[in-house]
């Protein structure tokens, strides 16, 4: 066992190499410590108490707080606009530092590798401020799981459904030629643009996007298992619950069962109520493997029965006949006599019309923010409330303990034991003489008179 030598701090020799050592020391920065981007008002609106909070990005962009469009476990996105124009509206996605995955960096290179096919959305900038990661794009409209729930019948027509597969259809043929899957498709991914008039759909948040094929040998990523299962379990394939390495097949089987959505409004397995993620993945891969055994798969239209049998049976590194998915949703589209409008731009079809689903978003979000804070503060009262009580408690504990102390420190007094003593031998001659005679209450009362007088 070694023993620690005890130094000498009072030593003259030993106070300079503690000089020395301290000079040495690299100084380690907080992240408290780190200058974060100020805060600037533009005094566009009169009322000052109107103005929304907003944040300086780059002598570029200023993004507005109060403007929020959506948000989930990568972040936050809020609305943004052009210092140089106000009139120009974009949008800002703020990832944090702090969080276990970051994504945005990833996402933004992905974007600007796949820029410049229509459907993809474009980047402005991407920008470290502070503790977090802003990425500036184009502002869009709302996406297809906000405007399903704002329709009359809760799902889309057969003909809007093959409008939307003939698209997502040509997205992912792009992406997949230029090398990429996309791993988290859902419809809260498939957005329309700020311009009812305008048809296009756009495929957005690339942030589990992989390389699937080396660009330039076009070899493809080799096959493996027991891979952690990416994405949303509703639309995986059944290859990713199984954990199998993804790939092309795996994007048309999630597009399959998110157009099969929009059909019928709901899937066998959306309402399973489970406590973890990974029991919900169990129950939804377990319904999923009996799919066609269930009524729903039965009474599919003909193109979406094909599409889901040619989408679920494709080999690994098998390239998909995207042709042949184009001409299922153009037999879908081809049984409406009707114009290629999708219902959203039907104000028929709708509960409110594209442009207020936003502000209808923005006033629940709101309100959930008002109710959570609200929730908060009676928890906090309550709290307060129960340590303010544990503390009186304790106080009254205390007062108790000083005051038995008190007592117990106190001086008796001096006559009490001579007292006694006396009493006690006055007490027993009489007992002897008369057994029957305790003592008459007159005598005690003279006794006492006359010990108190002297002072015994």
């Amino acid at each position: 066992m070694k023993i620690k030598k005890k130094i000498n701090i009072n030593n003259p020799f030993t106070k300079s190499l503690q000089i020395k050592r301290e000079s040495f020391k690299i100084p380690i920065i907080k992240k408290e410590e780190r200058k974060e981007e100020k805060i600037q008002i533009i005094p566009f609106l009169e009322n000052e108490k109107d103005q929304p909070e907003l944040t300086k990005i780059n002598d570029e962009y200023q993004l507005i707080e109060s403007e929020q469009l959506g948000g989930g476990a990568f972040g936050v996105v809020y609305k943004c606009i052009s210092l140089n124009d106000s009139k120009k509206e974009f949008a800002a996605k703020v990832e944090s530092n702090d969080s276990i995955k970051p994504q945005l960096n990833h996402e933004y290179k992905i974007l600007k590798y796949l820029e410049g096919e229509e459907g993809i959305p474009k980047t402005y900038l991407l920008k470290n401020i502070g503790f977090s990661t802003i990425m500036i794009f184009e502002l869009l409209g709302p996406n297809l799981e906000d405007i399903l729930k704002e329709t009359k019948s809760k799902k889309f027509s057969y003909k809007t459904c093959g409008m939307i597969l003939k698209q997502m259809n040509k997205r992912l043929n792009y992406i997949h030629d230029c090398g990429i899957i996309h791993r988290d498709l859902k419809p809260e991914n498939f957005i329309v643009s700020t311009n009812a008039r305008e048809s296009i759909i756009y495929l957005i948040d690339f942030g589990l996007s992989k390389k699937f094929m080396n660009p330039k040998t076009k070899e493809h990523i080799p096959f493996k298992t027991n891979r952690p299962i990416m994405g949303t379990a509703k639309y995986t394939s059944l290859n990713t619950h199984k954990g199998y390495e993804q790939s092309r097949r795996d994007d048309l089987e999630s597009l399959a069962y998110i157009i099969i959505y929009f059909f019928y409004g709901e899937l066998p397995w959306s309402k399973i109520k489970v406590k973890t993620k990974e029991e919900v993945f169990q129950k939804v891969y377990e319904i999923k493997s009996n799919y066609k055994d269930l009524d729903e798969y039965k009474n599919l239209p003909n193109e979406l029965s094909d599409l889901i049998n040619y989408c679920t049976n494709l080999e690994y590194e098998e390239k998909p006949n995207y042709f042949f998915i184009k001409t299922l949703a153009e037999r879908m589209i081809g049984r409406s006599n009707n114009e290629e409008l999708f219902d959203w731009q039907n104000i028929e079809f709708m509960i409110k019309p594209i442009f207020m689903i936003i502000e209808s978003k923005k006033k629940k979000r709101e309100e959930k923010k008002k109710l959570e804070f609200e929730k908060a503060q009676k928890e906090r009262e309550e709290k307060e409330r129960i340590e303010k009580e544990k503390e009186r408690i304790e106080k009254e504990k205390e007062e108790k303990k000083i005051k038995l102390m008190e007592e117990a420190a106190s001086p008796k007094p001096k006559h009490s034991k001579t007292f006694k003593n006396t009493f006690s031998s006055f007490k027993s001659p009489i007992k002897k003489q008369n057994k029957n005679y305790y003592g008459s209450p007159d005598i005690i009362k003279q006794v006492k008179r006359h010990y108190i007088h002297n002072g015994k």
